[in-house]
């Protein structure tokens, strides 16, 4: 692995910047190993097994050599091993934010701290060496956030953040125009989807906030993308095979990706925001 050109960051501190005291070793991953689910159903009498497709990603863990570099000082050796330990949000129950750069191209992922080994100490070398191995629950990384504008119509759309990913986006967010009665999203390749509404309405003036991730929805008078609002989340609901996830066809001639939606309650012709980061390994 070439540090220059392919590197990490917690939480937007290079890993790999030497002149402050960090280092990537080799040993560092590239990208995780994929873990995908596998259910498969034996029955009594029959060969073979009936496999359940469409399984889930589970969780994946990547793996960082790093060392910390001294400087002119076993002071400043000791200052530089506190700010990198406190990178890993020990002690804590948030998500630490871990990119992969990749020449131009970043990946984010919402990781936690899963072990580390002991660090080793260079006296002679004046460095510190410790091995990583960081969580990522999702399964997946993002790369950056893409928004695209859709039709209310019903008819079913090409959804360019699935084209644009790897692996299925189950992460997405929502932003719809009031009016607003009720709303029904369906991605059409994994027939997974959410539909909100019936008894409460968006007013012209404000907007529908919706989370898939963490199934939430908000009413809002601004239509910025922060999870707060008159809470809305009591007529959210998933349909189909669960919540809405963006996925490609990927088998066959080529590759598709499309979703259908449908709503009432508002102005015909109208549109709604998705957001999303595309999905990698």
């Amino acid at each position: 692995m070439t540090c220059e050109e392919i590197t990490y960051r917690i939480n937007d501190v290079d890993l790999h910047d030497p002149d402050n005291g960090f280092r990537l070793m080799v040993g560092t991953e590239y990208a995780p190993p994929l873990s995908p689910r596998h259910a498969v159903v034996e029955v009594p009498g029959v060969h073979g097994a009936l496999p359940l497709w469409d399984d889930p990603l589970s969780e994946i863990a990547v793996t960082l050599v790093c060392r910390v570099l001294a400087g002119d000082s076993p002071d400043v050796l000791r200052e530089r091993w506190n700010t990198f330990i406190n990178l890993l949000g020990t002690g804590t129950n948030q998500p630490i934010e871990l990119s992969r750069v990749r020449g131009d191209h970043v990946d984010y992922a919402d990781a936690q701290l899963l072990t580390t080994t002991a660090p080793t100490y260079d006296a002679a070398q004046r460095w510190i060496e410790i091995t990583l191995v960081l969580n990522i629950p999702s399964g997946r990384w993002g790369g950056e956030v893409e928004e695209q504008t859709l039709s209310q119509s019903g008819a079913s759309q090409t959804s360019e953040i699935g084209l644009n990913s790897s692996m299925p986006v189950s992460n997405s967010q929502i932003m719809v125009d009031g009016p607003l009665a009720t709303i029904t999203i369906t991605d059409d390749v994994s027939n997974t989807g959410i539909e909100w509404g019936g008894n409460v309405l968006v007013p012209a003036s404000s907007y529908l906030f919706v989370d898939t991730r963490t199934m939430r929805a908000y009413i809002k008078d601004e239509p910025d993308w922060e999870a707060s609002g008159t809470e809305a989340s009591g007529t959210l609901a998933f349909i189909g095979h669960g919540p809405l996830t963006l996925t490609s066809k990927t088998t066959g001639a080529g590759k598709e990706s499309s979703i259908s939606v449908t709503s009432s309650g508002g102005s015909d012709g109208g549109t709604f925001v998705l957001r999303a980061r595309p999905a990698t390994a």
